[in-house]
């Protein structure tokens, strides 16, 4: 039986999206076995007319908010968790595809477990043309795992992740920080005493090219890390030794040849299905 738990979508659309994605990932949403009644699109700062030409075709389906100048993700995030007005909040990213089942199936999870603020799943990999790979990016499904991987990575898939929107701001909500909005805010959220899960199936289709390995040896990231680092030290979630230990890794990544990071991302940090 069909779900009717409300829920709303949370998307940001920047310049360098591409329109042919865009359109996939919507539609995605519209796609749902158990729709929305409030698809909120917070654009993050002007737009081509390509782009914004896909916004126009879906314009009775969505609501659009325009930021004048460019927030980046987390202040542009911020802004739409203000804005949507159901309690449950999924996030879907522009360039991905969201199963037909996933709003179902989280909304009627966050519903069963009143003690989660945040469920995500495991991802399946596509190429940017959109093929579908093996490759899945499987996270710890219980609390217990969750805190172990919290540790050195991130255990919340942020494109998949459905959560309660008064847990969000009662931490503050999103803080832009490069590329570590989300870990950023599990970290808090978890520090806070509130809990998050996985599902164990890939409910959402990522698009991964090469530019999003080379993303990863980006100087911005590693001092945003040392950020993440630093808080979780200072809150006591992590010893001086582990401290340390994340920056080194974080340092190593930042420095290893991006052709030998796709390799160590696809074959060691990935499941083949």
């Amino acid at each position: 039986m069909e779900s009717v738990i409300p829920y709303s979508v949370l998307m940001t659309v920047y310049q360098n999206d591409q329109p042919r994605y865009l359109q996939a990932a919507i539609q995605s949403v519209l796609n749902q076995t158990h729709t929305t009644n409030d698809f909120q699109i917070i654009v993050d700062g002007p737009i081509g007319s390509e782009l914004q030409s896909v916004l126009d075709q879906y314009a009775d389906a969505i609501k659009i908010t325009s930021l004048a100048t460019n927030q980046g993700l987390g202040g542009a995030l911020k802004v739409g968790v203000e804005l949507v007005k159901n309690e449950f909040v999924a996030r879907m990213d522009a360039d991905d595809i969201s199963v037909p089942q996933r709003m179902a199936l989280q909304t009627e999870f966050l519903h069963a477990n009143p003690n989660i603020v945040a469920v995500s799943s495991d991802l399946l990999e596509m190429d940017e043309d959109g093929t579908l790979s093996n490759r899945v990016k499987h996270m710890p499904q219980v609390m217990t795992d969750i805190k172990k991987t919290m540790v050195y990575r991130n255990p919340i898939n942020h494109p998949a992740v459905m959560f309660r929107k008064s847990a969000v701001l009662e931490v503050g909500n999103y803080i832009n920080l490069y590329k570590q909005e989300d870990y950023y805010l599990w970290i808090r959220l978890v520090q806070h005493g509130f809990e998050l899960a996985n599902i164990s199936q890939p409910l959402v289709y990522m698009r991964m090219g090469d530019s999003a390995y080379q993303r990863r040896g980006d100087m911005r990231i590693y001092k945003s890390a040392k950020v993440v680092s630093k808080y979780m030290l200072e809150h006591n979630m992590i010893s001086i030794y582990t401290y340390w230990r994340r920056n080194m890794l974080k340092w190593v990544t930042l420095k290893t040849p991006n052709q030998l990071r796709k390799i160590i991302y696809q074959r060691i940090l990935r499941k083949e299905v």
